[in-house]
């Protein structure tokens, strides 16, 4: 199961991470301006893009625990911690990830 999770789902857990991150700075320093013509919604940390993106992801990464679970720990799949073993084998912390996958 450790094996499966290392190789398949960790570096999801690194993407939604760098997902996160990247969506953070974005929002922080975009320089919008009266008249910018730019779709405001692709800067939305609710409704945006890249908070569709990281939904996508974190869902992903629990579908691929689930996925390595049934095939060597069919016991573990309904665990609550499903989802959570890649985030801690990546060694990331909870604030480097997005609300959806804590």
């Amino acid at each position: 199961f450790r094996r499966c999770v290392q190789s398949e789902c960790v570096p999801l857990a690194t993407q939604l991470a760098s997902t996160h991150s990247a969506a953070r700075v974005r929002l922080k320093y975009s320089q919008r301006h009266t008249g910018d013509n730019a779709f405001a919604g692709d800067l939305d940390p609710v409704r945006g893009e890249s908070a569709k993106r990281k939904v996508a992801v974190a869902g992903d990464l629990k579908d691929c625990e689930k996925s390595c679970a049934q095939r060597f720990w069919p016991a573990a799949e309904r665990r609550d911690w499903i989802g959570s073993v890649a985030i801690d084998m990546a060694g990331l912390t909870r604030d480097q990830l997005p609300s959806t996958s804590r």
